[in-house]
């Protein structure tokens, strides 16, 4: 691996540690709570009767919890591949290391 394939690679190390950095500076709005979907559409709501309106919020739960689940496996694979991807640039800027100090 050449010189400058590391430096990319640590380039782009830097650029994504720099884009989580402002993510994590940036605060929720003040009024994000009140920004909020309603549950029901309540138009339709009014002409559905009570075993198809227990139906849906029961369904609306289960799509609830399916997106809570898909964001927790999406952050915790994209953390993975970060460790990964540091791993891989330590491994190739090694030999590199040992060449240059010779």
């Amino acid at each position: 691996m050449t010189m400058r394939n590391c430096l990319e690679q640590l380039h782009m190390i830097l650029v994504v540690k720099r884009s989580v950095d402002i993510i994590k500076e940036r605060q929720r709005a003040e009024n994000c709570p009140w920004l909020n979907v309603p549950k029901v559409n309540t138009e339709i709501w009014e002409h559905l009767n009570t075993g198809k309106r227990e139906q849906d919020l029961r369904f609306g739960s289960v799509q609830h919890d399916i997106v809570k689940a898909s964001c927790v496996l999406a952050t915790a694979k994209h953390i993975q591949l970060c460790i990964c991807q540091k791993a891989l640039i330590l491994l190739n800027i090694a030999p590199v290391a040992r060449q240059m100090s010779t």
